[in-house]
């Protein structure tokens, strides 16, 4: 069963602008569902006989209405369990190689490590607890570090913590790593893995960081916890085109850009580098600080809807595509042998 709530309406008020064809101040323009303008061409000209101008978000053809499924049962994770992982940081490989970073050491790498609720596994995994903003314990990602800080890829190196608790009519419903920690105020700072997004939040205090937790991890829903603040996604190198789209998509309902930081200052030869690795480099010169005014973009204000279903499972609600596992399908095959704590 679904229900229909407008995404996109012409201006119900009696404000008008200037038709970008005839001129005359008797534009309206459309708004999304949280009273944004969408970009300025897309409008009515109400000199209909006279001029005729129209532009719906979708061609022009008016868009009424689109079919959103009800919203989704959030399940969660008792706290207690999160609880009982932030500590024993002296095993946790993950916390061990911030220590080692510049400007870093050990109290600072362990006041971040528990800023972002970075637990520890009983064989020394990083766990990345997903809270939400109204603390809510989504779930948590379970991942195995070597000592270098880099992610392990051989073999068994990350699963889901509800998995591990076998957890009854568990229902995973994503939010973004960070986000109990965005607040009401600031820039927020976007990027794909949480461990960018730790290091980037002591290098550049001045965002507030989160991570997608994936490539393909940032979905209009999940966007809904971020409406009114404005948003910069930091790409990996290789990943900016893809981001790009992405964010000119989500454009039309929030206040995002990419940043093409990454983009200018490496080559197609460092694919796969990302902030963090930008960050720990610059931090060596003492040279990041100029980052954290960087926005240098010419985005493109376009959406368009995607229905297209994925055969091993698609949570239409959330955007997100599984695979035969229950996993989501861009995760690197998983084993069954770490233990939560």
């Amino acid at each position: 069963m679904t229900t229909h709530s407008y995404i996109y309406e012409l201006d119900p008020g009696s404000k008008k602008f200037k038709c970008p064809k005839c001129g005359q101040k008797r534009f309206v323009r459309y708004i999304n569902k949280y009273g944004r303008y969408l970009p300025f061409d897309y409008g009515r000209c109400d000199r209909e006989e006279r001029c005729g101008y129209f532009r719906s978000p979708s061609g022009n053809i008016v868009a009424k209405a689109y079919p959103i499924p009800q919203k989704p049962k959030i399940s969660t994770v008792p706290s207690h369990f999160m609880e009982s992982t932030l500590k024993a940081y002296e095993r946790n490989t993950f916390v061990r190689y911030l220590e080692t970073l510049p400007d870093w050491d050990r109290d600072i790498a362990v006041s971040t490590a528990l800023r972002y609720k970075l637990g520890t596994s009983k064989n020394g995994w990083a766990i990345f607890w997903q809270v939400d903003q109204e603390d809510r314990v989504r779930t948590g990602k379970m991942m195995r570090y070597n000592e270098d800080g880099r992610r392990c890829k051989e073999g068994y190196s990350q699963d889901w913590v509800h998995t591990k608790l076998r957890l009854a009519n568990y229902e995973l419903v994503q939010c973004f790593f960070g986000l109990h920690l965005i607040g009401n105020t600031g820039p927020i700072g976007l990027v794909e893995s949480e461990k960018t997004a730790v290091i980037a939040s002591h290098y550049l205090p001045d965002f507030r960081w989160i991570a997608s937790g994936g490539l393909h991890g940032i979905t209009e829903f999940k966007m809904r916890s971020l409406a009114g603040r404005k948003v910069i996604m930091f790409p990996d190198v290789g990943a900016y085109d893809s981001w790009k789209k992405k964010a000119d998509e989500l454009s039309v309902f929030f206040d995002v850009t990419v940043s093409d930081l990454l983009e200018r200052n490496t080559s197609k030869h460092h694919a796969g580098l990302d902030l963090a690795d930008f960050l720990v480099k610059k931090a060596k010169a003492k040279t990041y600080e100029h980052v954290k005014n960087d926005n240098n973009v010419d985005s493109e204000n376009l959406f368009s809807f995607d229905d297209q279903r994925a055969a091993n499972g698609f949570n239409p609600w959330t955007g997100e595509v599984f695979d035969h596992r229950g996993y989501p399908a861009d995760w690197d095959l998983i084993g069954d042998t770490e233990q939560v704590a």
